[in-house]
């Protein structure tokens, strides 16, 4: 969901008349691992909500764990009065939205750091945020910034935890972790996938 977003075509009396997906990180290919760092601050991750502009020519979408919220046209793409790379940076975790054209205001919902975004879509920078009460205890204010933050935790900048474990719920894989009752296997190199631990230095944080 981090990749594409399903767009149906309409006809004027509101049949559907074709289907199209777009791409919504454009900038990240399939089999990426890693892209530089201020390309990864175009990324959108975990996207949440959309809304349109009435003729159809812009829509907002924010990214609950990018912590953005990017700009496209009605083709799908990047698009916006900012250029690149058309994002709009806002509070920790945004979801809902709302579009006050007559204003050029955008109000979006910051539900992690409890907080209302107030966006002018002219110059497309936040200009106001205004916090409200929020009872979540400190110790899951912290643990979201690991488990949904998509650009400190991706080399991408638009996969986390999250991406799988949806709301903190679970992935639904069948993951095969070996036998309760084996042998603990040490981790080395060759498993550590180039992750840059020499063999020695995975041995020991093996027998911590």
């Amino acid at each position: 969901h981090n990749m594409f977003y399903y767009d149906p075509i309409r006809d004027t009396d509101g049949n559907s008349m074709n289907r199209r997906f777009h791409l919504v990180n454009d900038h990240v290919a399939r089999f990426d691992h890693s892209i530089p760092p201020e390309m990864r601050a175009r990324s959108v991750g975990d996207p949440r909500g959309i809304v349109w502009r009435e003729d159809g020519a812009l829509l907002y979408m924010t990214g609950l764990g990018s912590h953005n919220i990017v700009t496209m046209d009605g083709e799908g793409n990047r698009a916006g009065n900012s250029g690149e790379p058309f994002t709009i940076e806002v509070g920790e975790g945004p979801t809902g939205i709302v579009l006050d054209a007559g204003r050029d205001r955008l109000y979006v919902l910051n539900r992690f750091e409890a907080s209302i975004s107030v966006v002018d879509t002219v110059t497309e920078t936040q200009i106001d945020k205004v916090a409200f009460f929020d009872p979540t205890p400190a110790i899951i204010k912290r643990g979201r910034r690991h488990f949904y933050d998509t650009h400190a935790t991706s080399g991408t900048g638009m996969v986390s935890c999250a991406t799988c474990h949806v709301d903190g719920k679970t992935d639904r894989f069948g993951w095969n972790l070996g036998a309760p009752g084996g042998d603990m296997l040490p981790l080395h190199a060759e498993a550590n996938h180039g992750g840059g631990l020499p063999d020695g230095d995975c041995r020991r944080a093996h027998e911590r």
